[in-house]
């Protein structure tokens, strides 16, 4: 008796019914990535300017302190 008539999976079988139209999932996927490398860009910079850079005032990002 194969596999298949005992109700497990073939390994490397085709898991879809194949052919049609190629469904929209990997367009959404591809956006929610991007989302999350915006995320990790932005909220280390984020955090930098609001809990130190604002909280410590003009003195510590003042242009006559830099010369």
């Amino acid at each position: 008796m194969a596999d298949r008539e005992r109700g497990h999976p073939v390994v490397g079988a085709q898991v879809s019914g194949g052919g049609g139209r190629p469904s929209g999932e990997a367009f959404w996927w591809a956006l929610f990535s991007a989302g999350g490398v915006m995320a990790a860009l932005f909220v280390p910079a984020f955090v930098i300017v609001t809990g130190f850079l604002l909280p410590t005032g003009d003195e510590m990002v003042a242009a006559e302190r830099a010369a």
